[in-house]
């Protein structure tokens, strides 16, 4: 018998929305779809502009003097166009003269001028771009003495462009110069082939190209270049409407053979002029005369909605300039919302709008958009809530098939309210999220729709745990799935956690993140970062932070974490998944070290080898540290046995496994333990540091009195300058070398991690100290370091005391903790000249800056402050200063500009500027604001006063360098 819908009783979430539609009188007479407007426009209105004409006195003629055919003697002696053609044949000659010069690119490599013409390294760039480019001076030259203005370049211009679209081998442009190129020929009155078959044949074409356009970067006058642009598009709209504007053309793919529609508007001569010119700062007048004559081509291309579809899918203009001419009433509403939802770019626009809208854009999308900084967005975002909300409407409401507006629905990028994010778990119901693909879905399935949907919801800025919790009374929606739900959309996941009671979820969740998902953004890396040293790559190869994992693990509890870590699945692959559940299995002493050791030796997995360091250490576990760390080794001497590509992951996964041991062993930097286990194996390779005689010629290691290592040859007593011929590929010649490599390796990590330990405060045992003594590398750099007590007993080591500048020994115990001294330490015992003078007159050279460091002060007016101005108004470089402190631990946010995390003391100090970090190039020099320091962890404001002064100083040092090397060229 059947059941009508009102008979259903206790349906379940799902149900209960589909009994909803099923039931509600007016979603079974308005139905929203193309053919009503999703009742939001009418779509039999039909919207047109009016054309704009071209100024009386516009004569294309003279515009093109450069390219206007010459006259009959030119012709026969010189050819056609011989004036522009000359022009470009001593650019030509220009760069043959200088095409030996060579320059190191952006991308390390050394170049010639000749074969690459890319951006220099460390180039310092200013307005003029061409300053980040070989030789600039030269183009700047040529210009001034042979363009001379901006009227005859925009015409070389227009030819570079040409010869580019017919520099292509596609078939579609060869087609559309077939079938366009005499109709564009009688429009301008010249034909420009042949002056491009020369151009294209000119040995340094693509240099040429490439300096053209800097000059024309660098000297626009984008007033004329806007004026002809216009002209040229209003003097050819009648001209167009007079032929036929499109053709169809046959695309082989395979062998299959499809047809696409082309628009003579989309061939290189016009299109040139539709998308040259928009520059920021264009006026309002400007503006209507730039929307009107486009939007007439795109209308006459019939929005590109054509059957057979368009080939070129892009249009001249974006949902913003719909935008920006709906804000000064130049088109209604129905044309933007039609750009939203029914035009073939309409999935585009609206991921676009919606990203910059109410989302972060990148970094891209943000310098894309930089022509539109300033316009008024705000009736163009409330239509897009409009929009937002109609796909809203109909995919909540929708059965398995898809919908006209499902591809719409993956589009958006941000839907706010946690009414909306009930409603769509109701929607979801019972069902797994989605799992397709975490970021770049394609699938129009009602799960993985509303999985995206659940992704791009955010709370809004109402939302609270109180306001969740009243939307959830009378739902079946579980605290697990709200769990879930806050993995899967971790934006939520701090108001779920206040609603669910569950103490640190919002940590659990990320540590899962950071550990297993295959991608993170910026915005996620920085809140990682405050949770953990270890670099978000290192973490999702395989390095586990054992610390955060038992601090979760016990502040969320066992139950609890099983509930997440079952979560976790929607936000990783199987292999990662399992792969933290191997690990979590291994600290917590589920695994033994023996059974993991041999399943490895059968399986050579590289998820147990990782494992296998993080197991706890036995209790005599100086023995069973040294095993662990000689097994790997041993693996790694294995994976020589496979081919490269296996030997590269194996020594990756021995790398994690060594930085995982490390932490397992109470050592938070890798080299700290290397350095242990080297020097416990320096007996090893003790024998190459004897002179070893092989034909006649003594062969050894020799390191310096300042640690450093080389290879050294001696024939009869007297040194050699270089190693025989007949010796260089001598068996032990090939250990010497390796052997001499990895000292030197150790030598250059230990400098950098010394400096580090410095800043950090890492604390050093007097016994660890004594051990190093025997390390012939380390011991000379420590040796000439200052340490410090904690009772505040200053020196330099020497066998288990710390002496003074004087010659004092101060006896120490073996565990006695120390750490290397700051100069802060220096000057608050007043001893810190003693030290300057005593190295300076020993003439001892530390291996970094200690004693003689730069040290600052917090000042009277800071102590009182909130945050430093003491850099305010001083002018950066961003890229280059991003690339100065990149070496400090620095890491650029967009949120909070740059920031250096100071993991011990939980303080996140951070450089406001108005900047863009992360621009690829700098547009300006702004200038820095202020200097302001956070708790890592709830990210509260730490006043001046109580920044600790060691990390006071090390930032300020940081923000000198940077003012001091990435100050702009024109201060």
């Amino acid at each position: 018998m059947p059941v009508s819908a009102r008979q259903i009783k206790n349906p379940s979430e799902e149900g209960q929305v589909l009994t909803d539609q099923l039931t509600d009188i007016s979603s079974q007479t308005v139905l929203y779809s193309k053919e009503n407007g999703f009742a939001l426009y009418n779509p039999e209105e039909v919207f047109l502009l009016p054309q704009i004409k071209p100024d009386d006195d516009f004569d294309l003629r003279k515009t093109f003097s450069l390219l206007s055919d010459s006259s009959f003697l030119q012709k026969v002696f010189l050819g056609k166009h011989s004036a522009s053609f000359t022009l470009f044949e001593k650019l030509n000659t220009l760069v043959t003269e200088h095409a030996n010069y060579e320059y190191t690119s952006k991308y390390s490599d050394s170049c010639l001028l000749g074969t690459m013409y890319v951006e220099v390294k460390d180039a310092v760039c200013t307005e003029n771009i061409l300053d980040c480019y070989p030789l600039p001076d030269v183009w700047k030259g040529f210009y001034q003495n042979d363009i001379r203005d901006y009227k005859t370049l925009i015409q070389l211009l227009f030819v570079l462009s040409v010869a580019g679209s017919k520099g292509y081998n596609y078939g579609v442009y060869q087609f559309m110069d077939k079938k366009f190129a005499p109709e564009i020929v009688k429009f301008f009155g010249f034909n420009l082939n042949e002056l491009v078959d020369k151009l294209l044949q000119l040995p340094h074409y693509k240099t040429i190209y490439r300096i053209f356009h800097l000059l024309g970067q660098v000297y626009c006058d984008a007033s004329y270049g806007n004026q002809v642009s216009r002209n040229i598009l209003a003097s050819f709209l009648p001209w167009m409407d007079k032929r036929e504007a499109k053709k169809i053309f046959y695309q082989e793919i395979g062998s299959e053979k499809r047809e696409r529609t082309v628009f003579v508007s989309q061939y290189d001569g016009i299109n040139y002029w539709m998308s040259n010119i928009f520059q920021k700062g264009i006026s309002d007048k400007e503006f209507v005369d730039y929307f009107s004559i486009r939007y007439n081509y795109y209308s006459k291309c019939e929005y590109l909605n054509t059957d057979p579809p368009a080939f070129f899918m892009k249009g001249n203009l974006t949902i913003f300039d719909f935008g920006k001419a709906y804000s000064m009433g130049l088109i209604p509403e129905s044309e933007v919302i039609k750009e939203l939802m029914v035009r073939p770019n309409a999935q585009e626009s609206l991921s676009l709008a919606s990203s910059f809208l109410f989302h972060k854009p990148t970094a891209w999308r943000r310098k894309q958009l930089k022509i539109y900084e300033g316009t008024d967005f705000t009736k163009l975002k409330e239509t897009l809530k409009k929009v937002s909300g109609r796909i809203l409407d109909i995919e909540l409401k929708r059965g398995d098939s898809a919908t006209e507006v499902s591809a719409l629905a993956l589009k958006l990028e941000r839907v706010e309210g946690a009414s909306v994010l009930v409603a769509i778990l109701k929607a979801i119901g019972k069902d797994s999220f989605g799992r397709a693909d975490y970021y770049y879905n394609t699938s129009y399935t009602k799960r993985e729709v509303l999985s995206k949907l659940l992704r791009s919801c955010y709370p809004s800025e109402d939302d609270t745990a109180e306001t969740l919790g009243e939307l959830l009374k009378g739902t079946n929606i579980s605290d697990k799935r709200l769990v879930e739900t806050g993995m899967y959309a971790p934006q939520w996941l701090g108001i779920i956690e206040e609603y669910l009671g569950w103490k640190g979820l919002f940590s659990a969740a990320y540590y899962f993140h950071a550990h297993i998902n295959e991608w993170c953004d910026d915005e996620k890396r920085a809140i990682i970062a405050r949770y953990t040293p270890i670099a978000i790559e290192d973490l999702q190869q395989g390095a586990f932070d054992i610390d955060w994992f038992r601090e979760i693990y016990k502040e969320i509890g066992s139950k609890r974490f099983e509930v997440v870590y079952d979560a976790a699945k929607y936000i990783s692959s199987s292999a990662g998944h399992a792969r933290i559940r191997k690990y979590a299995d291994a600290v917590i002493g589920k695994m033994k070290a023996k059974d993991v050791k041999e399943e490895i030796g059968e399986k050579r997995n590289k998820d147990l080898l990782m494992s296998y360091c993080l197991i706890p250490l036995n209790k005599r576990s100086k023995k069973d540290l040294l095993e662990r760390y000689l097994y790997l080794q041993q693996f790694l001497r294995e994976s020589k046995a496979f081919g490269s590509q296996r030997q590269e992951s194996e020594k990756r996964a021995v790398e994690i496994g060594i930085q995982n041991l490390a932490h397992n062993a109470g050592y938070n930097d890798v080299t700290r333990l290397v350095w242990r286990m080297d020097t416990e194996q320096m007996k090893d390779v003790e024998h190459y540091f004897t002179p070893q005689k092989h034909q006649g010629v003594d062969i050894f290691i020799d390191i310096d009195e300042e640690g450093k290592s080389r290879l050294k040859y001696e024939k009869a007593g007297k040194p050699l300058g270089s190693i025989p011929n007949r010796l260089r590929k001598y068996p032990y010649m090939e250990e010497l070398r390796s052997v001499e490599k990895r000292l030197k390796s150790q030598y250059s990590r230990s400098c950098n991690m010394l400096e580090q330990a410095m800043e950090d405060g890492t604390i050093f045992y007097i016994k660890e100290l004594e051990e190093l003594t025997r390390n012939p590398i380390v011991w000379p750099l420590l040796k000439s370091l200052v340490f410090i007590t904690k009772e505040g007993v200053i020196g330099f080591y020497v066998d288990k005391s710390l002496m003074t500048p004087d010659g004092r020994l101060l006896p120490q115990d073996f565990f006695t903790e120390v750490r290397i001294a700051h100069p802060f330490d220096l000057y608050k015992q007043e001893v810190w000249h003693f030290y300057r003078e005593f190295l300076f007159e020993k003439e001892i050279r530390q291996p970094f800056k200690q004693v003689f460091r730069e040290l600052y002060l917090k000042t009277e007016d800071e102590q009182a402050m909130q945050y430093s101005i003491r850099y305010a108004r001083c002018r950066i470089q961003p890229r280059k200063t991003v690339a100065i402190l990149n070496d400090r631990r620095w890491v650029p946010n967009y949120e909070e500009g740059l920031q250096k995390i100071f993991y011990k003391e939980n303080i996140v100090a951070t450089i406001y500027a108005l900047a863009d970090w992360f621009s690829p190039t700098d547009i300006e020099s702004p200038t820095l604001e202020y200097i302001a320091f956070y708790n890592r962890r709830t990210y509260t404001s730490i006043p001046v006063a109580e920044v600790p002064d060691v990390i006071f100083s090390e930032v300020m040092l940081d923000v000198d360098l940077a003012v001091n090397l990435s100050m702009p060229m024109d201060i």
